[in-house]
């Protein structure tokens, strides 16, 4: 049996977006979308309208459920959706995307506990679409996405990938689809071929920052501290408050007989 609900969540909109966009997608199959999605999107519709949609049963086949929006609903509100989820219909799937709610300043919740529950209880899953925030995680998740692209990216030019993206990570989605139409499938890219694409810097985690200060590159810290600034938008307070906590922590091992990071 398919899963009978998938939420997606994650704070990076793009991100969230794009895997909506591929989830959806292999949902509907080779089927016209237009005969077998129903969606609802905005602020104008309550849980209860999806839920039914997915309860009734279709004369034309499995039917795909779509909920846009959903962290506008708190527990509460939800209620119908994790009574759903106790006896969901066969004949149907609920892709429920956790995207912030379009009204200016409205509230936007978490996903809940409860329903996190019953959806894996019943067989469904709930995906984070985010990067992790280590080093290791992120450089997991790139070389994910760019070996699954149809063109080849050489060492040389996944490194000039990387470190132009720096955290804006949610860019090498659309990255990789301008090298797949620029260049024929499994054609080898060279630094020389990317670089065209890449775009501008993009911001720094703050770990780049403090390495290079550690290791004694003036130019390469007060390039991390102007792309902090300028493509991450942070407040120069903030790079203080970050570079005191760090060294507070070196001030603490001062004299402590550490060789290493272990």
């Amino acid at each position: 049996m398919s899963e009978p609900i998938i939420v997606l969540k994650g704070s990076d909109a793009v991100l969230l977006g794009e895997a909506a966009q591929a989830t959806l997608k292999a949902l509907v199959g080779d089927r016209d979308a237009d005969e077998v999605v129903d969606l609802f999107s905005g602020d104008d519709y309550d849980v209860a309208d999806a839920v039914m949609a997915a309860t009734a049963v279709s004369m034309f086949g499995d039917r795909v459920i779509v909920m846009r929006h959903a962290s506008r609903f708190n527990v509460e509100a939800l209620g119908p959706l994790v009574a759903y989820a106790s006896d969901p219909n066969p004949t149907s799937q609920l892709l429920v995307v956790w995207d912030k709610p379009l009204a200016s300043g409205a509230h936007a919740h978490s996903v809940p506990k409860k329903l996190s529950d019953a959806v894996k209880a019943c067989g469904g899953r709930v995906v984070d679409t985010g990067v992790a925030q280590t080093a290791k995680g992120r450089q997991s998740w790139l070389d994910e996405r760019m070996a699954a692209a149809s063109v080849s990216l050489t060492p040389a030019a996944k490194q000039v990938v990387i470190e132009r993206l720096g955290e804006d990570v949610s860019r090498l989605g659309a990255l990789l689809r301008l090298l797949e139409s620029t260049f024929p499938d499994g054609a080898k890219l060279e630094p020389r071929d990317v670089e065209p694409f890449v775009g501008e810097a993009g911001s720094v985690p703050p770990w780049e920052l403090t390495d290079a200060i550690d290791s004694g590159d003036v130019g390469g810290a007060v390039n991390k501290v102007r792309r902090m600034m300028h493509a991450g938008q942070r407040h120069p307070l903030q790079l203080m408050a970050s570079l005191q906590a760090h060294f507070q922590r070196m001030l603490k091992l001062d004299g402590a007989a550490v060789r290493s990071e272990k």
